[in-house]
């Protein structure tokens, strides 16, 4: 399968520097058993936002909040909630191990991919979501994926001191905020 996608860029470029919008989930109508023809009262639709540098989530809330209200019909009721941004308490604290564990800066890995168990644990939990990494980047579910003993020595040694940082934090990582300033990415270190 080749790779597709924004015209003028490489496909780095597409996974880790450029902005993304994606619908991740829709529904409306009959759901059951059978079919039902009737005109659904609601639908809704779950968006995804990856965001670049330089753009602030509350800004690209408000253009996309506007986008929507200009081309929705007018007979339609809207309502746009926002479930945050990765810029949390967590990745604060993951960010602050693996420089620790790592002696350098994380990488804050801007990936097109997901996980989608978090997007339920945010919702049904109520909780912000950290993905918390040690890999090669390369070969990722490929049959010859791996992880050196090294990383998976410095991988041990740093979820004990996240569990630790997590528990001085107390309950600051587990309670979902608003909206917070920062970008859409998680801390990621590799050697």
């Amino acid at each position: 399968m080749g790779h597709w996608g924004e015209e003028g860029r490489t496909t780095l470029e597409r996974r880790w520097y450029r902005p993304t919008l994606e619908i991740v989930g829709m529904g409306s109508g009959y759901q059951g058993d059978g079919i039902k023809t009737i005109v659904p009262a609601t639908s809704t639709a779950k968006l995804a936002l990856r965001l670049v540098p330089n753009q602030v989530p509350g800004d690209i809330t408000k253009k996309v909040r506007a986008h929507l209200e200009k081309h929705r019909p007018p007979f339609v009721n809207m309502t746009v909630t926002t479930l945050g941004f990765r810029h949390t308490p967590g990745n604060q604290a993951a960010a602050r191990v693996l420089k620790q564990v790592m002696g350098a800066d994380p990488l804050f890995f801007k990936e097109g991919a997901t996980v989608p168990a978090l997007a339920y644990f945010q919702e049904i939990l109520g909780v912000p979501t950290t993905v918390f990494a040690f890999s090669l980047g390369d070969n990722i579910h490929a049959p010859n994926e791996r992880l050196k003993v090294s990383m998976f020595d410095k991988g041990s040694e740093a979820w004990i001191l996240l569990l630790a940082e997590l528990g001085r934090m107390g309950r600051q990582p587990f309670v979902a905020g608003p909206a917070s300033a920062g970008g859409g990415a998680e801390p990621h270190s590799e050697l």
